[in-house]
């Protein structure tokens, strides 16, 4: 899966695809708030666009200057 073909907002699911973890592994990150989610009544979703600052943020961070 390409995130540039995914919804603005995704399910934890769609993100561990996305990201090739599993989805408990995702669940996890989300829970250590080190995913971006957005709770939704019981449901937690995640923004696209703050899924792709994320990675941006982290790219920067492994890149050496």
């Amino acid at each position: 899966m390409r995130l540039e073909d995914m919804p603005d907002v995704m399910t934890i699911g769609e993100v561990a695809a996305v990201l090739r973890i599993g989805r408990g592994t995702a669940y996890q990150m989300a829970t250590r708030k080190l995913l971006p989610t957005v709770a939704l009544g019981r449901r937690i979703v995640v923004p696209k666009r703050a899924l792709i600052a994320l990675l941006e943020a982290a790219r920067c961070e492994a890149v050496p200057a």
